[in-house]
């Protein structure tokens, strides 16, 4: 990714504003914070902000508006719109808490808390997040933050006996694009919160995300990939296994020819 420069009137004012760290093209540690992000053609941010709370990105967000420069949070698992030069990025790899409400079977999940940090605090209660059924791969789980799947809109693990991801969230805290504080859920603000779930909300950032847990315990989606020569007995096993479940599942099956070197 190419850096542009920074107006040092707008890199005192985010030092100012905000309690993250501050990184400027070629200081230490700018390319580490933003190693694993997909970043769009074009995109030539002029300085990326470390934020540590939802505070952080109001502030960095007024800041861009007040010097007429955009600004966008880019997450591990998610794609971020930043287009052009001058820009400022946004990144919440400390913004990492997973409350569990045991009473209430929910969990509060900062925006840069991973997949699996989520499974492994709820699986402490006996409870499930489910989620995307291809968090199954234990290398997306790892890399990707539960904001991005859940605003992913995708059908989960058991998805037709308990329904899609986006059913079970409960709300959304944001950061408005003029860097405003915003609670969104279905009372508040149906219209906004359906947009979160598509993942086409535009310049609102995501700064926590509240869902529905499952008391299903140590629930696992899984993929089993076999040899293309052993498709018809494979499938003649899933039917017959398929069939004898007593439990809420999905199962499905699909073949997919894989390129050999």
């Amino acid at each position: 990714m190419f850096f542009s420069k920074l107006d040092p009137a707008l890199r005192s004012a985010l030092e100012a504003a905000v309690s993250g760290p501050v990184f400027l093209p070629g200081t230490p540690g700018c390319t580490a914070e933003v190693a694993g992000r997909r970043f769009p053609a074009f995109a030539r941010p002029a300085a990326v902000v470390g934020a540590t709370c939802a505070e952080d990105v109001a502030f960095a967000v007024r800041v861009a508006n007040l010097h007429g420069v955009p600004a966008a949070l880019f997450a591990p698992g998610s794609r971020g719109r930043l287009r052009g030069a001058g820009g400022i990025v946004l990144t919440t790899s400390r913004m990492t808490e997973v409350t569990v409400d045991s009473d209430a079977g929910t969990v509060r999940i900062g925006a840069g808390a991973l997949w699996a940090d989520v499974v492994a605090e709820a699986g402490r209660y006996g409870l499930s997040p489910l989620g995307d059924a291809a968090a199954a791969d234990a290398a997306r789980a790892s890399t990707s933050t539960a904001v991005a799947l859940a605003t992913a809109g995708s059908l989960g693990a058991l998805g037709r006996a308990l329904g899609f991801d986006a059913d079970r969230v409960r709300g959304f805290e944001v950061v408005t694009g003029d860097g405003r504080f915003l609670h969104v859920d279905a009372a508040s603000d149906p219209e906004l919160l359906a947009a979160l779930l598509a993942g086409k909300a535009g310049r609102t950032i995501v700064t926590e995300v509240t869902i529905s847990l499952v008391a299903i315990a140590g629930a696992e989606p899984a993929r089993n990939p076999w040899a293309a020569e052993d498709a018809d007995e494979v499938l003649r096993r899933w039917v017959a296994e398929s069939a004898g479940v007593r439990v809420p599942a999905r199962s499905g099956a699909r073949t997919r020819e894989l390129l050999r070197r």
